[in-house]
């Protein structure tokens, strides 16, 4: 395949081909080989919650495939659930007032906005406030569960305990709402990135007739969109199955899970010295 397609007219594009652009996106981050880029990565928060996140769906795949495909070997099942569990309650604790920087994101959009309530703002808005929603309901889960507030507090209370433990449920289905909400704007939003980019490429001469770093450069961004849209489609997959009637197997959502994981470690990944991004 050419590294620029031709268009439907003959004519050469600004716009990489798939292959062209994996290779840029790949290349413009540090070797996975080296330790101290793992290191350096797992220093940022969502660095650690995602490698956590994926040590927890892993865990979680086969508990499932234990229990579901390679049946008769329940020690093996148990084990892997009880690492999932342990790791599901270890990256809530991460996200203590996490919130708070979805409300920055959000007074950040509106000051830029200026009162212009665009499409683009309301999308954006919307994305960071069902994110802001989750970890609201995800925290308030961790304290109602560490029984400052919640069933442990009513010990003796066989009643108030079955109540409040109702109370963190509904907390949680609305958390795994407000997810689904920002997944569906955060989608939108990475096609309309996608489609954007593309279209700057096309009508972009420069980068057609520009060095090959100018080139690489666009290439590596357009794989970082389209990252966000494999992100975007996995989130909504996995959260959705939370929320919806129409299950899809457990096994599967682990593995959306784990791709959704995946983007977020690229992006959190070191750069390569010489890569385009910091060319």
């Amino acid at each position: 395949m050419e590294d620029n397609p031709p268009s439907a007219s003959g004519v050469p594009t600004s716009i990489p081909s798939l292959p062209v652009v994996i290779r840029a996106g790949l290349a413009s981050k540090e070797s996975p080989g080296c330790i101290s880029s793992w290191t350096q990565m797992s220093l940022t928060l969502d660095g650690r919650d995602k490698i956590t996140k994926v040590v927890q769906y892993a865990s979680r795949f086969l508990g499932w495939y234990f229990e579901s495909i390679r049946m008769g070997n329940p020690t093996a099942a148990s084990t892997a659930r009880g690492i999932s569990a342990a790791f599901a309650s270890g990256r809530k604790t991460y996200r203590l007032g996490r919130w708070l920087t979805e409300y920055v994101k959000i007074r950040g959009v509106l000051e830029k906005a200026k009162g212009r309530l665009g499409v683009d703002v309301v999308l954006k808005v919307g994305r960071y406030a069902g994110l802001a929603g989750f970890w609201i309901s995800d925290n308030a889960a961790l304290i109602m569960s560490a029984a400052l507030i919640g069933p442990a507090a009513a010990r003796g209370h066989t009643k108030d305990a079955a109540r409040l433990k109702s109370v963190q449920k509904r907390i949680q289905a609305w958390g795994m709402k407000s997810m689904l909400v920002s997944a569906m704007m955060g989608l939108v939003l990475s096609v309309q990135g996608v489609v954007r980019h593309r279209m700057e490429l096309e009508t972009d001469t420069g980068v057609r007739e520009g060095d090959e770093r100018r080139r690489q450069a666009e290439a590596a961004k357009h794989f970082i969109l389209l990252l966000a849209v494999v992100k975007s489609i996995s989130d909504f997959a996995s959260y959705g199955n939370n929320v919806g009637r129409q299950k899809i197997s457990e096994g599967t959502q682990c593995v959306f899970s784990l791709i959704s994981a995946a983007t977020v470690i690229y992006n959190k990944f070191p750069d390569a010295p010489l890569s385009p991004q910091r060319a």
